[in-house]
Formats: C-alpha cells, structure tokens, sequence
C-alpha cells in the first residue's frame, strides 16, 4: 500500500492506494463510525513547536501523540463486520481537520506555520484490527519534509 498526503492549511487531504496485485479488504478509516466527526478511525496528531516543544503532551497519551477518539476502540464491535475491498491499483481517500484532531486536549492549540505537525494514520487489513499498514507523515507548514510507512500488529488484549 501507498500513502499520499496533501495539506492546506488545516485540511489535510490523504490518499491510500492498494499497491498490490491482489485485492485487498481495509477497514476504512474515513468511513468506521458515526463518532468520528471526520476524523479517520485510530489516527492520531502530535504537534512540536519550533523550540522542540512537543504541544500535545498529555497524561492521556503516553508518546505525544492526541486523537479526539481517545475511547474510540469501546466504540468498535470486534471482529469488525464492515470491511472494504479495494482493489488492486484502486485507492481510498478522505480528509481530516487538525483542528477537529484535537478536540479534547486539556489546552488550547493554534497550528503555526513553525510547527512540526506529526499524523499517523493505520489501515487496518483484518476484522480483528490487529494487522495493518502505519504511515506517518510529517508537515512544515504545508510542506510533506517526511512520510514513514510500516507494517504493524497490535495485541488489542495486553495493556500497551
């Protein structure tokens, strides 16, 4: 799988494309829930200032990183019944706010154009949401200076 991602602004436009040549089922994070409030299901936001002041430290989140769907997985009934296919050479897209991103933070934000703004989105290849493709993308400003993809498994049964 591939990622692109486009920022104006605020918005940031995120294209994911099944690169493989098989078909594949996702569990779409545009699309997973009537709570997210366009937020895509298990992303998450972490903002650092010019002086390497990470702005979304938090007690909530242990690595800097904020989502506001903090309780996002008590929402999903597993296994997840709403897989979407994909096929091969196709893409999935949305968008998401960053100001919507960080609803909930205990502290006010205003993103400046000096700020290493951090997103990571996973998408989820199995109803069990354990197995899925990572990308993290890194903004100045509006410039993409970074973009990290990985493969993942989360134990959804041990703390982490």
């Amino acid at each position: 799988m591939t990622c692109k991602f486009e920022r104006n602004g605020d918005v940031v436009k995120i294209l994911v494309t099944n690169t493989s040549v098989r078909n594949l089922y996702v569990a779409n994070p545009f699309k997973m829930g009537w709570w997210s409030d366009g937020v895509p299901a298990f992303s998450h936001v972490k903002i650092i200032d010019n002086t390497g002041r990470v702005l979304t430290e938090n007690p909530d989140m242990c690595d800097g990183y904020w989502t506001s769907l903090v309780m996002q997985s008590s929402l999903i009934d597993l296994p997840y019944k709403k897989m979407q296919k994909v096929r091969s050479g196709k893409s999935i897209a949305g968008t998401v706010e960053l100001s919507k991103m960080l609803r909930g933070l205990r502290k006010e934000i205003t993103i400046q154009d000096t700020d290493l703004v951090k997103l990571r989105i996973p998408i989820y290849l199995d109803s069990a949401l354990e197995k899925s493709w990572v990308f993290e993308v890194e903004f100045l400003g509006d410039k993409q200076v970074s973009l990290i993809s990985r493969r993942e498994t989360t134990d959804w049964g041990e703390d982490q």
